[in-house]
C-alpha cells in the first residue's frame, strides 16, 4: 500500500505528492478524450488538481481526527 510511505513526508509534501498524482490522473483522462473526441484542454480542467491538493491537510487532519477517536491503528 503507498499509503504508510505517504505518512512519512511532512503535510507540505504530501500536498505535492497528491497535486502531482491527481495531475498525472487528470492529463491521462483528457488526453484520452481529447484523442476520442477531439477535446480542446483548458486550464479550467486542471483547477481540480490544485483544489484538492489545497484541501488534503483539512482531509489530512480530519481522517487522523477519526483514527484518533475510534481507536483504529495503522
Amino acid at each position: 500500500s503507498t499509503y504508510p510511505r505517504l505518512r512519512l513526508y511532512e503535510l507540505w509534501q504530501q500536498c505535492l505528492v497528491v497535486l502531482v498524482v491527481v495531475s498525472i490522473d487528470i492529463g491521462l483522462t483528457l488526453w484520452i478524450h481529447q484523442i476520442s473526441t477531439g477535446l480542446e484542454i483548458r486550464l479550467v480542467y486542471w483547477q481540480s488538481a490544485l483544489t484538492t491538493s489545497l484541501v488534503w491537510p483539512v482531509v489530512y487532519i480530519l481522517l487522523r481526527l477519526l483514527r484518533h477517536r475510534t481507536g483504529v491503528s495503522l
